[in-house]
């Protein structure tokens, strides 16, 4: 898992391991990415910019 980049690395050793904590990562990392693409079009930001 060297050289994955924090996020990537973190989630999956994590998953990986068997441990709730990656499970928790997954959940919490593809919250964030959901909450942020919903929040860009009322900011202002296009589909691609």
């Amino acid at each position: 898992m060297t050289a994955l980049g924090c996020t990537i690395g973190v989630l999956l050793s994590g998953i990986q391991a068997g441990a709730v904590a990656g499970g928790l990562f997954l959940v919490f990392c593809t919250g964030g990415v959901l909450i942020g693409l919903r929040l860009r079009n009322p900011l202002g930001h296009g589909r691609f910019g």
